[in-house]
């Protein structure tokens, strides 16, 4: 069943159907809310309140985009409101929690305290793109996190393909600049164009 077969089903009253969607986006949702809230916890409040409100606006999407894209765009807005709420509010934000790696690029396997030092430096690289202007930091996760193309980034924020490239090369000369005056760059896996 395609995605506008179950959107369409949706619309019929057919809610029950809803939770293919939710499987088919929950992943990228939940990586798009974990790069802004940088909480497991607080990602998964504001998954749920994006398939919400995905569920509330069902019934004003008329396909003159794709699902992906309309979808993305619900997501992406709120995340950036639930940002600047945070911002208004001044919480402190918990520690980046990243699933632990055992193989090097090269398939051998890591010695625990590689493994340690690894998964720190990964950290700190998501706590520095975490701190990034809202407007970088999104191309970048959108981007390089959820590999959509500039012309994806464009209709979801609204925004000329051209805008998409300069934000994009903005973001990563920031993020370069971070990494390396966190003694981070210049090792393998850290090549901000590769991430």
């Amino acid at each position: 069943m395609s995605e506008q077969d179950i959107i369409n089903e949706i619309k019929r009253g057919n809610i029950n159907i809803y939770s293919k969607l939710v499987d088919m986006y929950k992943n990228m949702i939940f990586s798009l809310a974990y790069k802004f809230t940088n909480d497991y916890d607080e990602a998964q409040d504001l998954s749920q309140e994006i398939f919400i409100k995905i569920f509330n606006n069902l019934s004003k999407f008329r396909f003159e985009s794709s699902p992906k894209t309309w979808i993305y765009k619900i997501a992406t807005n709120m995340c950036i409101d639930y940002k600047k709420k945070q911002k208004k509010q001044s919480l402190n934000f918990n520690e980046d929690l990243m699933e632990e790696r055992e193989l090097d690029a090269d398939g051998k396997i890591n010695s625990p305290e590689e493994i340690v030092i690894s998964d720190e430096k990964q950290r700190e690289v998501h706590r520095i793109i975490h701190k990034l202007p809202d407007i970088y930091k999104t191309v970048i996760i959108m981007y390089h996190f959820n590999e959509s193309s500039y012309k994806e980034i464009s209709k979801i924020l609204d925004i000329s393909e051209k805008t998409v490239e300069t934000r994009l090369y903005r973001a990563r000369r920031l993020l370069r600049n971070e990494i390396f005056k966190k003694g981070l760059g210049g090792e393998t896996g850290w090549d901000v164009d590769r991430l």
